[in-house]
């Protein structure tokens, strides 16, 4: 599936579990399935700056591929993350340049974050954006 279609499946996926304890269970049984991060690779400057639990983000470039690692100490942005990875791990920059992520604009998707979670996750996906143009 090619990013769009990821991201349509997911928005599909909270659609259909209407109501919001569902959608955040959703958000909650993904962090619970991610690999995240483990302890020991954790670096203080993986962490990303705007979010309010410690959260971090590891990409790197593999033949041109996006591999990215998410982790938060937060479960439901964990469980976010989990879906961006989803969307954006193994793209090709071209790929992530011409994106438009809208799953923030979602509120099956965010109903449950902070303004402050619904920020740092807007900062990663610029961060990914400016990446993906380097």
């Amino acid at each position: 599936m090619d990013m769009d279609e990821v991201q349509r499946s997911i928005q599909e996926d909270l659609t259909q579990l209407a109501d919001p304890l569902s959608q955040m269970e959703y958000l909650l049984a993904c962090a619970r399935a991610s690999q995240g991060i483990p302890p020991e690779q954790r670096r203080e400057e993986d962490l990303v700056p705007s979010c309010q639990a410690r959260t971090w983000v590891i990409t790197s470039w593999d033949g041109g591929l996006l591999r990215m690692q998410a982790d938060s100490e937060s479960f439901l942005v964990k469980g976010a993350l989990a879906l961006l990875c989803e969307v954006y791990n193994g793209r090709r920059r071209e790929d992530i340049q011409v994106f438009t992520c809208r799953l923030l604009e979602d509120p099956g998707f965010t109903g449950r974050l902070t303004g402050e979670q619904r920020k740092g996750l807007a900062s990663i996906l610029e961060r990914l954006h400016e990446e993906a143009a380097q």
